[in-house]
């Protein structure tokens, strides 16, 4: 909490609070407080009403103007001046707080005089800010604050916490307090550990207490770490400092000498041994593909379209986005055509699964953390921001040949910063959503196999033996998979597990419909858990409208009947089918009609079973003489009785 100035004082690093006069304010709602968090951190600028907006809402609300303006009224209200601080400037606002009022921007200050004075060799002061700073820490800070805005600085803050942390243990360990700064840095290693500096400074703090043998165990200990983690070799200033200690030198000649804190005396540097720091460190090649699926099988046609669209240019950056439903065999096919083109990109490919798919997408500013270490970048240089983060990557990746692989991506916004900036580089994007296309991009929609290529796939996976003994069973098998990859592969595993048991009683299993599902699970994966993770991320409505037009009597059906059967208009019916066909939950069959995959449609049943009334469902199965039409503000949704829409 910060110290109290001119009546305000305001806490953001733990729990948003704040003070006048030694008297709590009453700070709001979430959003309000979202608000007031955008408003200090501006450090007395005007912020537009659109900063204010982005700071609360990735997609704002049609009242997002006036909510703002509301929570702005408050916090006047909140502050309880005559003379408000909190001023209305043309499009936006200010708040007129001082700097050392608010401890997250006294702490950046703290951390700056520190880097300062150790920078001047006054170690003993550095030292004192480092502390000081760390002190006004209580918890995580912004904590239940919303918006991606304080998301943000969640982030940004931790990640200097971190720093000054080990600032602050690089300047005691100067000052001669090596077995604590070792200690110390146990804790912070098993937190953090591909930070390279933490594992220099335990290195030289065990050195230099006499204790070699478990420095170079520490060596090891982080190179054992790098390799498991990202593939690659330490970068060189662990090799240079094992050298040194394996010689029994000092292991840094400049840092064990402090210097005078009077003397302001600038450290020796030798200019024949600095190396810029976005200058891409020689030999770093990225290994990060996983292995390929040894049974992969087909996809011919589609591996000649993508070996073109891939192929290095020297014009462009080249992009591909492999799209598809759930199961199809997405990954499969970018891992083994990755491999297969490993010798166009001799600079290394590196990969990320994004999980797009599920609730929690990762982050791109994270992911070109991990890319900036697997490309050599040591970890204290990589920058705090995702912009400049960014740049770095395109830096260090330029007139170079990588191969970039992003998998299961959720939008065009995640992939873009993960993007070459440079031609000669190459990026393969795996996906379910069709949209995601970014500019300059070929997208090929990864199909079901045809018939042929499924009885193959399967083949690979029971053996060949099961598949020659009956192959009309084996195709029956098929049939009853709906021809999905990931269907396949679960029944091969199954029937690997109980080779006694055979295909036919496989196929006996799987056309019970009411444990179709059931069947289709083994080894930890399943094809319903694969559709759960589309499923949990849809909008209540697209889900019961998935969840109900599953129900159809039909191979396919209208847009027409669908809004019948969901009581809605026509046009918000198909604004929500286009989202199931977006998500890769249902498909387009022809200019205004859908269908579902047969073993979506089965999953979509189920959850229908488990989450709507009886009488949603029945409305469903009940169908009239006649195509429905969409109901309309003056015609109520009709029964319908079976039949084939056609």
């Amino acid at each position: 909490m910060a110290t109290a100035v001119e009546g305000h004082e305001f806490g953001l690093l733990g729990s948003l609070s704040g003070r006048q006069d030694g008297r709590p304010l009453d700070l709001g709602s979430p959003l309000q407080r979202a608000v007031l968090v955008r408003l200090l951190l501006a450090e007395g600028r005007q912020c537009g009403l659109d900063d204010l907006i982005d700071a609360l809402w990735e997609e704002p609300p049609g009242n997002a103007v006036r909510s703002v303006q509301t929570y702005v009224y408050r916090i006047r209200l909140a502050l309880g001046e005559e003379r408000s601080r909190l001023e209305t400037t043309q499009g936006g606002y200010r708040l007129d707080i001082p700097e050392r009022a608010v401890d997250a921007l006294r702490f950046e200050r703290l951390i700056r005089d520190g880097e300062e004075l150790r920078a001047a060799r006054r170690t003993g002061p550095a030292l004192r800010a480092f502390d000081a700073a760390l002190a006004l820490w209580s918890g995580e800070p912004l904590s239940g604050v919303p918006g991606p805005y304080a998301q943000r600085h969640r982030r940004r803050f931790a990640e200097l916490r971190l720093n000054a942390q080990v600032a602050r243990l690089g300047c005691a360990d100067e000052l001669g307090e090596h077995a604590r700064v070792a200690t110390e840095l146990i804790a912070l290693i098993a937190d953090h550990p591909l930070r390279e500096d933490l594992y220099a400074l335990r290195m030289r703090a065990l050195h230099r207490a006499g204790r070699a043998a478990e420095a170079l165990a520490v060596y090891a200990a982080a190179r054992d770490a790098m390799v498991a983690e990202l593939g690659m070799d330490l970068g060189p200033e662990l090799r240079e400092l094992q050298s040194r200690i394996l010689a029994g030198a000092e292991p840094d000649p400049v840092e064990s000498r402090p210097g005078s804190e009077e003397s302001g005396a600038a450290p020796d540097t030798d200019p024949a041994t600095t190396t810029p720091a976005d200058e891409a460190p020689a030999g770093v090649r990225p290994q990060q593909l996983p292995p390929a699926p040894g049974d992969f099988v087909g996809r011919e046609r589609l591996w000649e379209r993508l070996r073109l669209a891939l192929r290095p240019s020297g014009e462009a950056v080249a992009l591909a986005v492999l799209s598809g439903i759930g199961g199809v065999g997405k990954t499969a096919l970018a891992l083994r055509f990755a491999h297969g083109i490993r010798g166009d990109y001799p600079d290394g490919q590196l990969y990320v699964d994004l999980r797009g798919d599920g609730g929690q997408p990762a982050d791109p500013a994270d992911v070109l953390v991990d890319f900036l270490l697997a490309l050599g970048m040591p970890a204290a240089e990589i920058p705090a921001t995702p912009t400049a983060r960014a740049g770095a990557y395109r830096t260090l990746t330029a007139d170079r040949r990588i191969l970039v692989l992003l998998d299961n991506a959720s939008d065009t916004a995640q992939v873009t910063p993960l993007l070459p900036g440079t031609p000669g580089n190459s990026a393969l994007i795996t996906t379910r959503h069709r949209s995601l296309v970014p500019p300059g991009a070929t997208r090929f929609e990864v199909p079901l196999p045809d018939q042929e290529e499924a009885v193959a796939m399967l083949g690979r996976f029971t053996g060949d033996a099961e598949i020659a003994a009956d192959p009309d069973l084996a195709l029956e098998l098929v049939h009853a998979c709906g021809q999905l990859p990931l269907a396949l592969r679960i029944i091969g595993a199954r029937a690997a597990a109980r080779p006694g048991r055979g295909l036919g009683a496989q196929l006996l299993r799987l056309r019970a419909e009411e444990h179709q599902l059931d069947e289709l699970r083994a080894g930890g994966i399943s094809v319903e858990a694969t559709f759960q993770v589309g499923y949990r991320a849809l909008a209540p409505a697209q889900a019961r409208a998935m969840r109900l037009c599953a129900l159809l009597d039909a191979a396919d059906f209208p847009v027409a009947v669908a809004a019948v059967l969901l009581d809605q208009p026509e046009a918000e019916t198909e604004d929500q089918l286009e989202h199931l066909v977006e998500a890769g939950l249902l498909e387009p069959h022809s200019a205004d009609r859908y269908r579902f995959h047969d073993l979506v449609r089965a999953f979509a049943a189920r959850r229908a079973d488990r989450e709507d009334p009886a009488a949603d469902r029945e409305a469903a199965l009940v169908y009239g003489p006649s195509p429905p039409v969409a109901p309309t503000a003056r015609t109520p949704p009709r029964t319908v009785r079976r039949h084939s829409y056609g």
